[in-house]
């Protein structure tokens, strides 16, 4: 059983063997680029005793460090009231999100009676004509259709902002999903849908120490991405490997050595007494057991900005965050564009598609060998710098050509939070 990804292999400078994919018939290299000054200011502002990320940021959102900071604390103070407000069953909360120009987080509501307890806890209020459901119920009667319709890397979420149910397919389905739309009995005055010639795919490739593991199957290699049970197990994505697949790494010599196996993987093959004419609908997460081996709740130990893992946050939509892996090494930062996103057949194995569901959406960019790899919300701490919340582990992304200045890049993540619960685990962190 294959993947179906048609690609060959090239020769990288650090024995990294990265998939040159064939996407629509044209040959496309995935490649994470990290330029050489951005590592120096890393290193530079790290002996400074400032926080390196600062940097980082500043140049992608062209700020000063000074807003970078103001803008972090405020995204912090945004997560916490989110699950505060979140926690408070009388409210009800249509659509929340985080506004970098007064730096608060806004809740939007079709109910005006929550807005004087909406203000009273520090969130902006606006009134919305719909509520959550309305959205959810139209969502689910588009999903319906397409899943009819077979059509495959359909991305559906709710837009807290517009307050729609935003659907984004390919540019060669359009046809496909717009008659899908139409049959599908939603409220259409509550859809956008947007069309992109670009192709989502995960992220597999043979890397380097450190930061790399591999397995049989499906894919040869992905990264690890949260280290969880006391360091004794490591969380990461589903496609990269089924129940029981053995998965190595390199030591510190570069001979690759069995580390462990899956010991829960949502991604299957099909069951030959199943009906499969639906799609699998699967969170992209996985976790590996290791007997002997540990991990530590440190990112990319080594490079210029080891963040250490101090907890973990369910992202709001308009926060920042940053990928790390074996491909981009990192930090690589963008904003959230979205949550629970639902990607319809990304995941095809043994000629069975599977849906991801639950995603984060961002902007942040990745590269080949880093699915599996951590999402993570940088802390700002004056005295101890180079901490981070536990965000998400890599689903996928598009191919614009790398991790170049203003690309626009799309990235897909599994929360953390709903792999813990889904396998019962605990995520290591440390002080």
């Amino acid at each position: 059983m294959r993947k179906q990804l048609v690609g060959r292999f090239i020769q990288h400078p650090r024995a990294t063997r990265i998939p040159l994919l064939r996407v629509g018939g044209v040959a496309v290299v995935m490649v994470a680029l990290f330029a050489l000054d951005a590592r120096s200011a890393l290193g530079q502002s790290w002996r400074d005793g400032d926080d390196p990320i600062v940097h980082v940021l500043a140049d992608r959102f062209g700020l000063e460090p000074e807003e970078v900071e103001k803008q972090l604390e405020a995204q912090e103070h945004a997560d916490k009231l989110a699950k505060t407000l979140a926690s408070q069953e009388s409210l009800q909360l249509d659509a929340m999100w985080y506004d970098a120009g007064s730096r608060k987080l806004v809740v939007g509501s079709a109910r005006m009676a929550d807005r004087a307890a909406v203000v009273a806890q520090g969130a902006s209020f606006v009134t919305l004509a719909h509520s959550r459901q309305d959205l959810v119920s139209a969502q689910q009667s588009l999903l319906a259709a397409v899943a009819r319709a077979r059509i495959p890397q359909v991305a559906s979420f709710l837009d807290p902002r517009l307050h729609k149910v935003v659907v984004e397919a390919r540019l060669v389905d359009q046809v496909a999903v717009e008659q899908a739309i139409a049959a599908s009995a939603a409220d259409l005055s509550l859809v956008e849908v947007r069309f992109s010639s670009k192709e989502v795919l995960p992220f597999g490739s043979f890397v380097y120490p450190g930061e790399a593991v591999r397995s049989a199957s499906p894919f040869s290699a992905c990264s690890l991405g949260f280290s969880v049970n006391s360091g004794t197990a490591y969380i990461t994505a589903a496609h990269c490997g089924v129940n029981g697949t053995q998965v190595d790494a390199q030591d510190k010599f570069g001979v690759w050595r069995n580390i462990g196996s899956f010991a829960g993987s949502q991604l299957r093959a099909p069951d030959p007494e199943e009906d499969t004419s639906f799609n699998n609908q699967i969170f992209d997460s996985a976790w590996v057991s290791m007997p002997i081996w540990r991990s530590k709740a440190q990112l990319n130990p080594g490079v210029d900005d080891p963040r250490t893992i101090v907890g973990i946050v369910d992202p709001v939509v308009g926060t920042w965050v940053c990928t790390y892996g074996a491909s981009n090494v990192g930090p690589n930062c963008g904003s959230v564009l979205a949550v629970n996103t639902i990607l319809t057949g990304y995941i095809v194995y043994a000629n069975w598609g599977n849906d991801a569901i639950g995603l984060i959406k961002t902007s942040a960019c990745a590269g080949p060998g880093d699915s599996g790899g951590p999402l993570v919300r940088p802390t700002l701490h004056k005295v101890f710098p180079g901490k981070a919340n536990a965000v998400g582990t890599l689903t996928g992304g598009d191919l614009p050509g790398g991790c170049l200045p203003n690309s626009a890049f799309i990235t897909y993540h599994t929360p953390v939070s709903a792999t813990l619960s889904l396998y019962g685990l605990s995520l290591d962190t440390m002080p």
